[in-house]
């Protein structure tokens, strides 16, 4: 069976509004190690009351996490990232490492809201871009401005940025039929990097991935699909 790589995640606990314990966070991996997944982005929000969570709150609650899950686990490998909600100037927290990386080298996961503009969506590739860093944009089919058409998608494609997809989109579980047609037409058009959950919880939004692998297989073909939910991913750690 292929191995799988999420990165984008909810499952450190006590964080955001993910695993909200370490009961949680280990039952949702051990969801995620069923399906395949070996390698998962702890990657909690940095928004609004999460911003109050300290660099240092977040690395000690994954190497508890880490800890427990090499017990149960142990051929599953963690690392730490954030998903940083983009606000001007977040550049100098950036350059200052205030902002948690992808194991802590040069690629971040970047989060516009659903309304915003192009403008802003294009200055905050810029300033991540100006900081040294490599923006990987996070659920890209969620923002309004990047779902009129493909060109924005093309443009920030060709400034540098990477482009992550949420499953449940791609399969049309959210978003429906519309939202599910555009994001055919980026995979087509070669403009997608990652595909990953997003998992909050196993309820609702879990850490699925095998279901969208093999439609992706047998759409686009495995070399496309290992690049997406493995190859590609392998890329943010540093040692690669």
């Amino acid at each position: 069976m292929q191995h799988l790589a999420d990165i984008h995640t909810h499952i450190l606990p006590g964080i955001d509004d993910g695993a909200k314990t370490l009961d949680d966070a280990l039952a949702m991996l051990q969801h995620a190690y069923s399906q395949g997944t070996r390698l998962v982005f702890l990657t909690p929000h940095y928004r609004g009351n999460f911003r109050a969570v300290t660099a240092q709150q977040r690395l000690s609650a994954a190497k508890e996490l880490r800890h427990a899950a090499a017990v149960l686990l142990p051929e599953l490998r963690l690392e730490l990232g954030t998903e940083i909600a983009y606000a001007p100037g977040f550049g100098e927290k950036l350059q200052l490492r205030e902002l948690l990386s992808y194991a802590g080298g040069d690629y971040i996961l970047l989060e516009f809201g659903d309304l915003t503009d192009k403008k802003t969506v294009l200055q905050g590739l810029e300033e991540t871009l100006s900081c040294g860093f490599v923006p990987v944009v996070a659920h890209a089919e969620r923002v309004d401005c990047f779902r009129k058409g493909l060109s924005l998608l093309r443009q920030a494609v060709e400034m540098g940025a990477l482009i992550q997809l949420n499953a449940d989109s791609v399969m049309g579980q959210w978003g429906g039929f519309f939202l599910r047609r555009w994001c055919d037409r980026a995979l087509k058009e070669g403009l997608v990097h990652f595909i990953a959950s997003d998992a909050h919880d196993l309820q609702h939004r879990p850490p699925e991935l095998r279901r969208c692998y093999s439609h992706i297989c047998k759409q686009y073909g495995e070399e496309y699909a290992n690049a997406l939910f493995w190859e590609n991913a392998r890329l943010l750690l540093p040692e690669e």
